[in-house]
């Protein structure tokens, strides 16, 4: 690592922190006491980030899938703004929420929060498409609604290219699309990386791809930095809102850190994945039949058939997937099966899973997602089963905008045969059958990191006391069992481990 990348980490409570309250709130003072119209702020004036404006009498917070600058809210029960900031954490201290109890809950359920919400009750994110104004009027929530324009959505992915934007390039779909979109537009991609070894199939195409365009390339290790894990994975969770699970993405800022001398903005083609119906397959004909999206949450989406579900008093699960099937809007209209479960795909694993882990990651580095934006959700919504299915649409946009991309094989391709029956319905079995599951080395190594750090399990369930649903010699025994299959549930028991400890200083 050179020296430039160790300067450049981050560390817990070294980033700046701001917080918009009602002026007739007591959510405390730092002695500035500055005010815009009816708010004021809890922070320094120079705190404030480019995404939000302010003068005398109002102020404006504008998000978007070329920005990625942390905010989150809190309302009343009337639905009015109670607080905004910077930080899920000086949100929640702000307004004195506690610990969510249904978020582990959700964790080890899902996999993930539908909303993307914190750890703290009432903090939510504010969306990737959305503008918060205030005036003398009052606070309004904009959505920012457009068309299916791919061509101007192609023109500012080449403005990134030719700012300079790095390229995280794979050999899946999602990249080539990006790199379609902006080298059809005029882009002048520069410089690209790939994670992954000298003969993954991944980096073999890239290469490929970067010769084809002259651009630099880079291969990274996923090595990590045991040195500087357990820090980093503070530093990230923190960042997230204690949303990211600890062992999944805490490695993460290893990664960035072989960037550091090298790029400042990264255009990502996360997200575009919403143009494939992840969800849907030839089971979904009788959930649909049935009418259950309960159902369909239980044999589709939740993780490892339940496993996890011992942590908890009996019927919670249960209980809460029932909650989710009936809240969730997007299941319960009159669309047809298929649009109702991609449009919980969309809006809950995107915000709930993809945004948070752009979000943080926005602590090291300028994250650039187009496909968050509302041009390519409008195109994605507007495509049929045929064009959703083996992701037929994007490849035909592939081969339209930059025929040169289409001719290079996808690492599928080189990967081998696909997925066979025996091994899909294996896969099937998985969802609904609780059984463990191998998990990334990176994950696992994290895990085990993380538990020498804070003390073993009996430290993590100390922290977890004031969690009513938890079962506390359950949640224990998985902390002190095989990080090989518990890495994942480690990693969420340590996430809120962590925001109970934050949240009590």
């Amino acid at each position: 690592m050179t020296t430039t990348a160790q300067n450049m980490r981050l560390r817990p409570g070294t980033a700046p922190s701001w917080v918009l309250v009602p002026s007739d709130d007591q959510g405390g003072s730092n002695g500035h006491d500055a005010r815009f119209g009816g708010w004021r702020l809890l922070g320094e004036l120079n705190d404030l980030p480019a995404n939000l404006t302010t003068s005398t009498d109002r102020w404006t917070l504008r998000t978007g899938p070329f920005s990625h600058q942390s905010a989150w809210y809190a309302t009343n029960a009337d639905g009015s703004l109670r607080a905004i900031g910077s930080d899920a954490l000086a949100v929640a201290r702000a307004i004195g929420a506690g610990i969510d109890p249904w978020a582990l809950v959700d964790d080890l359920l899902l996999g993930f929060r539908p909303d993307g919400r914190s750890a703290f009750e009432g903090v939510l994110p504010c969306g990737s498409a959305r503008a918060m104004e205030y005036s003398p009027a009052g606070v309004r929530v904009v959505e920012h609604e457009v068309g299916a324009d791919l061509e101007a959505l192609g023109r500012r992915v080449a403005e990134a290219m030719d700012a300079g934007a790095c390229l995280e390039l794979t050999g899946g779909v999602d990249s080539r699309l990006l790199l379609a979109l902006g080298v059809s537009a005029g882009g002048t991609p520069s410089k690209a990386f790939t994670i992954g070894g000298e003969g993954d199939p991944d980096v073999v195409v890239a290469r490929q791809i970067a010769e084809r365009l002259g651009m630099e390339h880079r291969t990274l290790s996923a090595e990590l930095d045991a040195a500087d894990l357990v820090e980093d994975t503070r530093a990230f969770v923190v960042r997230s809102g204690f949303v990211c699970n600890a062992a999944a993405y805490g490695w993460l800022p290893s990664v960035f850190a072989q960037l550091t001398d090298w790029r400042t903005a990264q255009l990502s083609g996360v997200g575009g994945e919403i143009g494939e119906g992840f969800y849907y397959s030839r089971v979904d004909g009788l959930f649909e039949k049935l009418n259950s999206p309960r159902l369909w949450l239980r044999t589709r989406v939740v993780v490892d058939g339940g496993r996890w579900a011992s942590c908890f008093e009996p019927g919670t699960f249960g209980r809460r997937l029932r909650q989710i099937a009936a809240e969730r809007a997007e299941l319960n209209t009159r669309e047809p099966w298929r649009v109702r479960t991609d449009g919980f795909y969309t809006h809950a694993r995107i915000h709930g899973w993809a945004i948070p882990v752009i979000r943080a990651s926005a602590a090291w580095y300028r994250p650039i997602t187009p496909f968050f934006s509302g041009e390519y959700h409008a195109w994605a919504r507007a495509l049929t089963p045929e064009q959703l299915h083996n992701r037929a649409a994007q490849r035909e946009l592939i081969g339209r905008l930059s025929p040169q991309f289409a001719a290079i094989p996808y690492a599928k391709q080189l990967a081998g045969p696909g997925v066979g029956k025996l091994a899909k319905a294996w896969k099937l079995a998985g969802r609904v059958l609780p059984r463990p599951t191998v998990q990334p080395d990176q994950w696992i190594r994290t895990a085990r990191q993380l538990m020498h750090w804070i003390g073993g399990a009996d430290s993590v369930i100390d922290l977890l006391r004031d969690s009513p649903p938890v079962k506390f010699e359950e949640a224990a025994q998985i902390l002190r069992g095989d990080a090989r299959v518990n890495a994942a549930a480690i990693g969420f028991l340590t996430t809120m481990a962590l925001a109970h400890s934050h949240l009590s200083r």
